[in-house]
């Protein structure tokens, strides 16, 4: 397959996507709208009416600091041309996931070769997953098309024998960017600086040379990301990124290990952790009667009701690692199962409920809460057939795809530029790791990882001639 194919049917997917976002607006419900999306439509919103980054656009509304601006930022622009007409958001999402198959055609012949790119953007482009999710309004197709960005400016610094501090200064930028969007890059950054380093160091760069192509890489996250940081110890009292991290260590980690160490279900689990503190906390003062109906928050939770966001949050990773160095077989192994989760997770399992087209039976919908996997198997097969046959055939594509790319992954490794590959396997394993928790059952996590993955799937179907 040669280039001008492959961007032919990368535009026959985008047709393909934007024909389903019609479909969707015709008959309904619409673009892709989820819980969590709100929480992205409130500081544009802010944005656009206020120029505040605030977490509405309401004046008595506080600062945002629940999300980095990025994805926020992004929907305040399209709102500001297109007016809030969600629709237009999501087609352009599905011109960014697009975007990003093109990346993977003209930005990653030198590492792969020509025919193995075009096969990973004709792979991705029509991957079920990265598909559907395009239209969703949430954050990852964007941050997936600034992810691969910058990998290609990093593959490009040590694909050539003479280091350039360009590609390395746009590749810190777009990851720093990629991290406003989802901040779960903010711990991979300095590991990609130690990997250029370690190149470096390999190929006896000289010491101004090597300090050159360092600083430029990491000049874009110190302003970006730092200068968030910085926003958030202004108005918050913490040079923070986020704080979300406990949360998801205690509620959605920790929560799996407790599960399976006392045998409960994982939503028991959660309740006794405090999940619907969180919740209440991250959606705020409106939520109060959803969460606790009659009961007030203080009177529930008197020891924390007046900390911080961000004091909360450090409370709640100090109680999750507690219960990680009670438990290290437990949380090792309730890892590998998120891992496999966020690998195989069918995406049909969230849209075909979100779409209206399946009304999960009650049994259904509490083993797939408790992530009961056999079980829940076994009761969509026999209350939901078709949802059954569906999911079953889209976790047998992804098998394939993943056997593919590590064959794939063998084949490149053995082929030489081991730098290249040594940037994006690492990038691959972190994004797999950082994401295995129980949210991993939703498919849209797996989206940044599937660029990477389809390329090394297509450097097992068509290897390098």
């Amino acid at each position: 397959m040669n280039r001008r194919i492959a961007a032919g049917l990368v535009g026959l997917a985008l047709a393909g996507k934007l024909i389903l976002l019609a479909v969707l607006v015709w008959r309904g419900p619409g673009p892709g709208i989820f819980i969590d999306s709100a929480t992205y439509l409130g500081p544009a919103r802010a944005l656009l009416a206020t120029g505040r980054y605030a977490t509405g656009p309401e004046p008595s509304a506080g600062p945002e600091l629940l999300r980095t601006p990025g994805y926020p930022a992004f929907l305040a622009l399209v709102f500001a041309v297109f007016g809030e007409r969600l629709w237009v958001a999501s087609a352009l999402g599905a011109c960014l996931s697009a975007a990003t198959a093109l990346a993977l055609l003209y930005l990653f012949t030198e590492p792969f070769g020509e025919r193995p790119a075009a096969w990973a953007a004709v792979l991705l482009s029509f991957e079920p997953g990265s598909f559907c999710r395009s239209l969703d309004i949430l954050s990852e197709t964007f941050f997936t098309l600034l992810l691969v960005l910058g990998l290609a400016a990093l593959v490009a610094v040590v694909g050539r024998p003479e280091p350039r501090s360009a590609p390395a200064f746009l590749g810190g930028v777009a990851l720093a960017l990629a991290t406003l969007v989802r901040p779960i890059l903010v711990f991979l950054l300095p590991v990609l600086a130690l990997a250029l380093l370690a190149v470096s160091l390999r190929r006896r760069w000289g010491g101004g040379r090597r300090a050159a192509v360092l600083g430029a890489f990491l000049l874009g996250p110190t302003l970006l990301v730092g200068g968030w940081m910085a926003r958030n110890a202004r108005v918050a009292g913490s040079f923070s990124l986020v704080p979300v991290s406990g949360a998801q260590l205690l509620h959605r980690r920790a929560a799996a290990v407790v599960a399976r160490v006392e045998g409960i279900p994982l939503t028991e689990a959660q309740e006794r952790l405090g999940i619907r503190e969180a919740f209440f906390r991250h959606r705020g003062p409106g939520a109060e009667a959803e969460m606790f109906g009659s009961q007030r928050y203080r009177d529930l939770f008197p020891g924390t009701a007046g900390l911080s966001l961000f004091e909360l949050d450090r409370k709640w990773r100090g109680e999750a690692m507690e219960i990680f160095r009670a438990h290290p077989a437990a949380t090792l192994a309730a890892t590998a199962r998120g891992s496999l989760l966020l690998l195989f997770a069918p995406a049909s399992l969230i849209l075909s409920v979100h779409f209206d087209l399946v009304r999960p039976d009650p049994e259904v919908q509490r083993l797939y809460d408790d992530q009961e996997v056999r079980a829940l198997t076994a009761s969509l097969a026999r209350h939901h057939p078709v949802l059954f046959t569906v999911s079953t055939l889209l976790v047998v594509q992804v098998a394939a795809l993943l056997l593919l790319a590590l064959l794939g992954a063998v084949r490149s490794w053995r082929g030489g530029r081991r730098a290249a590959h040594a940037l994006l396997l690492v990038t691959l394993g972190y994004l797999i790791a950082a994401s295995s928790s129980t949210d991993a059952v939703d498919d849209r996590y797996r989206v940044p990882l599937m660029p990477v993955v389809c390329l090394y799937a297509a450097a097992g179907l068509a290897p390098r001639t």
